[in-house]
């Protein structure tokens, strides 16, 4: 089902791991129904893929590592592992390469 119109009988689209950060936030609460926040936060931000759809995704990396515009990869963390031994799986994306200007509020951007 398409979560933007709602219409039924999609096609699965193979997509693939890069793309560009759209926008992004940092959040201080604790991840995924932890109790407790393990301090200094995460991101959270919304990569285009050339293939088309736009993916909200937590991101991998410091604060200061991310910009609108930089090219992102994707990667798969292993949250936890079920009862049953299944791996319970999530994906984020990252940065493609380290930004070698500094960190973003050192380069005027916030």
């Amino acid at each position: 089902m398409c979560a933007r119109c709602l219409a039924e009988g999609c096609e699965d689209v193979l997509l693939g791991p890069r793309g560009t950060l759209w926008t992004y936030t940092w959040v201080h609460v604790p991840f995924f129904g932890q109790k407790k926040a393990a301090g200094v936060g995460y991101g959270v931000g919304q990569v285009d893929l050339p293939e088309g759809p736009r993916i909200q995704a937590v991101l991998s990396g410091a604060q200061g590592d991310f910009a609108i515009g930089i090219p992102m990869q994707l990667e798969l963390e292993t949250l936890r592992e079920t009862p049953e031994g299944e791996q319970v799986v999530i994906h984020r994306f990252r940065p493609v390469a380290a930004r070698a200007e500094g960190p973003a509020h050192e380069r005027g951007r916030a």
